[in-house]
């Protein structure tokens, strides 16, 4: 679709429809199969095993571990356990920390290294 042909539909779009081409062009909102949402949807969103695992390109063994150490954030869904979105993008962005007892963990480790002859 050239320039043109997007103008006049723009120009000729519902007040609905131009708001939600403003939200998404102001990043205020996001869009997620064609449909703009805003941002605070992604703490609701909930994501499966597999498909978080294919947005970070890992196995989902490593879901599973990052799970455990309190990096992804999880809800139980009729028995079945989910992924916030919020929780994906804070870890990808670095803003996830571990928990505490991860954090004993990895401490221990590197304590244990500093002491061994594998230098």
């Amino acid at each position: 679709m050239d320039d043109m042909t997007l103008m006049r539909k723009l120009t000729l779009a519902s007040p609905e429809k131009k708001a939600a081409v403003a939200a998404v062009l102001s990043g205020a909102a996001i869009v997620d199969r064609g449909k703009a949402q805003n941002k605070d949807t992604d703490a609701c969103r909930l994501v499966k095993i597999t498909e978080t695992a294919k947005l970070l390109a890992v196995g989902r063994s490593t879901v599973y571990k990052l799970i455990k150490t309190g990096r992804l954030e999880t809800r139980d869904l009729n028995g079945c356990q989910r992924i916030t979105m919020r929780s994906i993008k804070e870890f990808v962005n670095g803003e996830r920390p571990a928990n505490a007892q991860t954090e004993a963990i990895i401490a221990e480790s590197k304590a244990r290294y500093a002491q061994s002859k594998c230098k």
